[in-house]
């Protein structure tokens, strides 16, 4: 899981991507109930890609589209600010995989 954590730093430092962490802790969880993808195509249009067991389905009807764009507004509206979300991965990083092992004292 380190090099996962690795890996989203590394990504989160490309201009063109922003990592927002949802903890356990934070807002409801109505609006996770499937993994989409949200696409802005060059030309400022939106499109969907909502993944399923074994398929996949590309949505551009905008009213759909636009629901989409309104959960993605909530997730973000509970989820971490882009510089707060880095600064959790790394504190788990380091909470997960820097602190030393604890002592074991041996018994006599």
């Amino acid at each position: 899981m380190v090099d996962q954590l690795n890996h989203l730093i590394e990504l989160a430092g490309r201009p063109n991507i922003r990592i927002h962490v949802l903890t356990y802790d934070q807002g409801s969880r109505c609006h996770l109930d499937g993994v989409f993808t949200l696409l802005e195509l060059p030309n400022r249009k939106h499109m969907v890609f909502v993944q399923a067991l074994g398929a996949g389905l590309l949505i551009s009807e905008q009213d759909a589209v636009d629901t989409y764009i309104g959960r993605v507004r909530s997730i973000l509206g509970e989820a971490l600010s882009w510089p707060d979300s880095i600064t959790y991965i790394e504190r788990l990083k380091r909470e997960l995989y820097e602190q030393e092992p604890p002592v074991v004292e041996e018994q006599p």
